[in-house]
């Protein structure tokens, strides 16, 4: 994108999250929450792909893992409707907090997070999959059983998810290296037949497709564990790897 360009979508992502952040100082409301959390994520990776600021960057993920975890705190106020957007594996923003390393507020999320599958809204190995990625982040719970539910879940199925997920569970840099590389082909794959086919978010495919936060969240958790890592991944560039101690959060 041309520099014009850039700072319209900016823009517009600014605005389209204060919309929805005023909308939702009067009510709780789990669709905006979510729609606001990822106006900020993109924003964010706007910021890094064409200024390469990764203060801003990681600044829009603790705002994007802020506004969901205020969601959370006020859950029992949210309507029947709400329930849909509340299952565990839409919750985007507990990577994002990952990502950021946002210790605190990952610390206050995990208590939180919806605990039962739900079985009308999600796929169940997406469920156990983000419930052994909660374990591994310090949650309660047996990781070893969460593993165990996810292969369960995924009936023979290849999945790279479960592959990285168990290369954490074993400390094994170089399982987890091949797994992290096919999870990304895969979703680089996917993002590609949806620009083919003329169906997709443009705001959504002018930034966080080309930054793939998830995958950052993972290599924090490989990296926390002691186990090696590359200094940059598709899609995960190399200045969102580096330290933030120079960053205020």
């Amino acid at each position: 994108m041309g520099i014009r360009e850039t700072n319209t979508v900016q823009g517009n992502l600014e605005f389209l999250a204060a919309k929805r952040l005023a909308m939702l100082a009067q009510r709780p409301d789990a669709k905006l929450a979510l729609e606001a959390a990822s106006f900020c994520r993109q924003t964010g990776c706007g910021e890094l792909l064409s200024r390469m600021d990764t203060c801003a960057f990681f600044q829009a993920l603790v705002q994007s893992a802020s506004i969901y975890l205020a969601l959370l705190e006020r859950r029992h106020e949210c309507s029947e409707r709400d329930q849909y957007y509340l299952a565990r594996s839409k919750a985007a923003p507990f990577f994002d907090a990952m990502a950021a390393q946002a210790t605190d507020l990952v610390d206050r999320m995990l208590p939180l997070l919806t605990r039962d599958w739900m079985r009308r809204v999600e796929p169940e190995e997406l469920f156990h999959y983000h419930v052994a990625i909660s374990c591994l982040a310090g949650g309660s719970g047996d990781v070893e059983s969460a593993l165990r539910a996810f292969e369960r879940s995924l009936d023979g199925v290849e999945s790279a998810r479960f592959d990285a997920t168990r290369a954490l569970v074993t400390d094994n840099s170089d399982a987890f290296d091949a797994a992290l590389q096919a999870l990304i082909d895969e979703r680089c794959k996917a993002l590609e037949k949806e620009r083919k086919a003329g169906i997709f978010n443009p705001y959504f495919h002018r930034t966080e497709a080309h930054v793939f936060v998830e995958g950052l969240a993972l290599v924090r958790l490989a990296q926390r564990r002691g186990m090696k890592a590359r200094p940059w991944y598709r899609t995960i560039p190399k200045p969102a790897l580096e330290a933030l101690s120079r960053c205020s959060r």
